[in-house]
């Protein structure tokens, strides 16, 4: 079982609802929320709030964390590490959807780069709570 779960944020409905999907948290544990600001990026600062807020509503013990990176995967692995957490939860889009593939090469890049377990929830994978 996790203790201390790392979720990468980008603003969407999608990432946003990965953390319903861990039953590791069914036993206590910390979600970590985190964007990543690469150059140029907006910050998805709202996003993370707007989960704070519901999770915490649903007695999950969960924190915020921004990071600065020059890549997304070269900073969720920074604030895994950074944060001591044992899994990194993260969201992709479907697989066979070519007009999202760059989310699912930040997910290879994420599980090539950390010695953290990295668990990758595809779109069909996720209940709409």
């Amino acid at each position: 079982m996790a203790t201390k779960i790392l979720v990468p944020i980008d603003g969407s409905a999608e990432a946003e609802r990965v953390a319903s999907q861990l039953r590791d948290l069914e036993d206590g544990g910390t979600v970590v929320f985190t964007n990543v600001r690469t150059p140029g990026a907006a910050s998805a600062r709202g996003a993370l709030i707007r989960c704070l807020s519901v999770y915490r509503s649903r007695g999950i013990d969960c924190t915020t964390k921004e990071v600065n990176a020059d890549s997304v995967p070269e900073g969720i692995v920074q604030a895994a590490k950074e944060e001591g957490a044992d899994l990194i939860a993260m969201y992709t889009h479907d697989p066979d959807d070519p007009t999202h593939a760059s989310g699912d090469r930040v997910a290879a890049r994420v599980q090539e780069l950390s010695d953290i377990e990295v668990r990758v929830i595809a779109a069909g994978e996720l209940a709409h709570r």
